[in-house]
């Protein structure tokens, strides 16, 4: 396989991390990026030097999408996983619940790679990694945090950064993103925490009523009819009645979940993928390791405290794919309120963080919802979806005692001298240099908020 230019790094960099010392780096890139991709070239490296390596994975669906990423690597390996024969490969993907149980027929590791490492600090990994306490630990993952916000620090001792999802997007490895999040017509007050989400019998309360219900499917009709798309759901009967719901309504809808045996999921996953079924319904399953490139709609219907679990979701839809100009979030459960926009990237650190909105410590950035059509975005005087146009409220000034000063270059405005230099970048990669000649914080977002700014006007001076 051809890896990108940024896989290549992130590969460059986690050999500088073991160099450097560390035992056992965490790799960090967004759903979406290739974290697969880099695992089979890290493991057809350690093959090459005869080193065994073990790829622990923890759902059925990632040991087989990992097994075909190796075999396009052309890394011969075992699997190791209930009724399937051992081999003595030097490259294993292992089930972790399976490998702990078989743990004393295997020889030990000089490399293991902890996929969707985030699950990392659980009994059955850590059983793992204290039966081979010699071997390198490489970790990845696209949330470096516990459900809970906690860190990861008790496992991993350096945090290796790939690029961000905006800056994917902007190299087009991942799909643009519209979030339209509808007036939410249910609330949270009064609801318990428990293992730090809210408590899924009370939320199920809240949320699975006729009105909440037939907001979901109106919306679905409004701003992405027909497209394929994952529903996200409290629980396991949340998506039953959601897909029951959306059949009536006329879109072939199916839920899935853990208590299906293999082949039942295995249908329900091939009809989705065929087009038999429009929309899949889940509570968890599918919220890591699931690819459906061309599935464009994420509809949310589960809110979560998890800042992890969130993004995992929201990662499920961003993969390009052909025909796909962009990726439709509709949030109906206000996430992005909580957790910020898809596209923010949180200055993620080994520690983790339980700060959210509203509490002292890290800070959203600011967003705007258009009262129009609902789309939310970074902060604009314009929407980029329909085109509505935010009231200025203006400036009030304020006299404060002070002395006159020069104004440099007589006769210039400073604020016009803004205006003309960002109007003189015409393309997008133009804008995007010149946020970071001007020090923005997040200079690819606001690139691209200008650049459909400008796109949505066009479009409405030429209609």
């Amino acid at each position: 396989m051809q890896l990108r230019d940024y896989q290549l790094k992130g590969i460059s960099d986690i050999a500088a991390s073991f160099k450097a010392g560390y035992r056992r780096p965490l790799y960090v890139l967004p759903t979406g990026g290739g974290k697969t991709v880099i695992m089979s070239g890290i493991a057809r490296s350690a093959q090459q030097k005869n080193k065994r390596t073990y790829i622990l994975v923890h759902r059925q669906e990632l040991i087989r999408q990992t097994s075909r990423k190796l075999c396009s690597f052309g890394v011969a390996h075992g699997i190791i996983w209930a009724n399937q024969p051992m081999t003595d490969h030097h490259v294993q993907v292992a089930s972790v619940q399976t490998l702990c149980r078989r743990l004393h027929l295997y020889q030990p590791a000089d490399l293991i790679i902890v996929d969707e490492a985030h699950h990392a600090p659980a009994s059955t990994y850590q059983r793992i990694l204290q039966a081979w306490p010699a071997a390198r630990v490489l970790g990845v993952t696209a949330t470096p945090e516990r459900g809970d916000g906690a860190g990861l620090d008790a496992v991993f001792d350096d945090l290796v950064l790939g690029p961000s999802i905006a800056e994917l997007i902007a190299l087009a490895y991942l799909s643009p993103i519209l979030l339209y999040r509808p007036p939410r017509n249910y609330s949270l007050e009064g609801l318990h925490t428990r293992g730090g989400d809210w408590a899924r019998d009370e939320l199920m309360e809240r949320v699975n009523t006729p009105q909440v219900v037939g907001d979901l499917i109106n919306n679905y009709v409004t701003y992405a009819e027909n497209e394929k798309g994952l529903c996200f759901t409290v629980s396991v009967e949340h998506a039953e009645y959601l897909a029951r719901k959306f059949t009536l309504a006329g879109y072939p809808a199916a839920s899935i979940d853990g208590s299906m045996s293999d082949s039942e999921r295995a249908g329900v996953l091939h009809d989705f993928e065929t087009d038999k079924i429009k929309l899949l319904m889940s509570c968890d399953l599918v919220s890591e390791g699931f690819d459906v490139p061309d599935c464009k709609v994420g509809i949310f219907a589960r809110p979560s405290k998890a800042r992890g679990l969130v993004r995992q979701q929201w990662g499920r839809i961003l993969r390009p794919a052909a025909d796909k100009d962009a990726a439709i979030l509709l949030d109906h459960a206000g996430n992005s309120h909580y957790h910020g926009l898809p596209d923010w990237e949180p200055e993620w650190t080994l520690e983790g963080s339980k700060k959210r909105k509203g509490e002292a410590g890290e800070s959203l950035p600011p967003q705007r919802q258009c009262p129009e059509c609902y789309r939310v975005f970074p902060p604009a005087p314009v929407c980029p979806g329909c085109g509505y146009v935010f009231e200025s409220k203006g400036r009030q000034v304020e006299y404060v005692d002070g002395k006159l000063e020069l104004v440099p270059e007589k006769g210039a405005d400073p604020r016009k001298l803004k205006i003309i230099e960002q109007a003189k970048a015409k393309t997008l990669t133009e804008l995007i240099e010149l946020g970071k000649n001007r020090g923005y914080k997040h200079p690819t977002i606001w690139a691209h908020q200008v650049y459909q700014a400008r796109q949505a006007k066009d479009e409405r001076v030429s209609s």
